[in-house]
């Protein structure tokens, strides 16, 4: 029998694009975070890659913590890809 699934799309960050997407899955005790951007809650992208990447990783932090997951996080890939 698989883990059951949940879907999470918290707030305080924009609302999931596309169909199909959401911010975070967790399963089997872990959260598994789709890829964030640089947008805010009002869907306005931030200007700049600095503004940007922070705007990234603090979308990163709501959705984990919205989990109430521990503050250790073992794992982080990130892409940067220039315009």
């Amino acid at each position: 029998m698989s883990p059951s699934k949940q879907l999470h799309s918290p707030e305080g960050i924009a609302a999931p694009v596309g169909n199909g997407y959401t911010h975070a899955i967790t399963a089997g005790g872990a959260i598994y975070v789709s890829g964030q951007i640089g947008m805010d809650p009002s869907g306005t992208i931030a200007e700049g890659f600095d503004a940007q990447a922070r705007r990234a990783f603090e979308n990163l932090l709501c959705v984990v913590k919205s989990r109430a997951m521990p503050e250790l996080l073992f794992e982080i890939e990130a892409i940067a890809v220039p315009d």
